[in-house]
């Protein structure tokens, strides 16, 4: 599994989570589509990605651990571009 493919899974178990999350938060929120059998297909999703990721950690873990640092880094860089579209 490259690198990429590591990243870019995490992203997509980080990005399903902000759905369940954003909806309990926000249940008010009017939403255009409906995902058919709610929460079931987003949850298999997730969960099919949650496992190729633990699957890619053990197989290779340097490589992941790259990918981990990388997307951390990103962190403190999203931060300050927050703090500089404020003052914008």
């Amino acid at each position: 599994l490259s690198l990429y493919a590591f990243v870019g899974l995490t992203m997509q178990v980080v990005g399903v989570t902000a759905l369940f999350t954003l909806r309990a938060a926000r249940p008010e929120v009017p939403r255009p589509f409906r995902v058919p059998l709610y929460p079931l297909v987003p949850l298999f999703y997730a969960g099919l990605c949650g496992s190729m990721v633990v699957g890619a950690a053990l197989a290779e873990p340097a490589r992941c651990a790259l990918g981990a640092g990388l997307m951390a880094l990103t962190y403190p860089a999203y931060r300050l571009w927050l703090g500089r579209a404020a003052t914008a």
